[in-house]
């Protein structure tokens, strides 16, 4: 019953450190677990810009919370997974 909020929703800190992390490596495919709200990943998204942003994958098990994610980055190049192991396999 329990409600918190995590880093991700309250401060841009951590999302700016994963897109410059991101951009340095030149990587092609993200997995996210258990994204919560999505924020962390939209976050991640809007700071990478559109040149060569890599395919973000989130494993999550919660059809409420796939719900809202899906909605919060709707027309991003996001795809659910219900295991790491299927977003292991997308990623080729």
């Amino acid at each position: 019953r329990g409600d918190f909020t995590t880093w991700p929703v309250l401060e841009v800190s951590l999302a700016q450190a994963i897109a410059k992390w991101i951009r340095k490596i030149s990587c092609t495919h993200v997995i996210e677990v258990g994204a919560g709200t999505g924020a962390l990943t939209k976050t991640v998204i809007s700071h990478l810009g559109w040149f060569r942003r890599p395919k973000s994958h989130i494993v999550e098990v919660s059809p409420t919370l796939r719900a809202r994610q899906e909605e919060s980055l709707r027309g991003k190049r996001v795809s659910w997974h219900g295991t790491p192991e299927s977003a292991l396999h997308a990623t080729g």
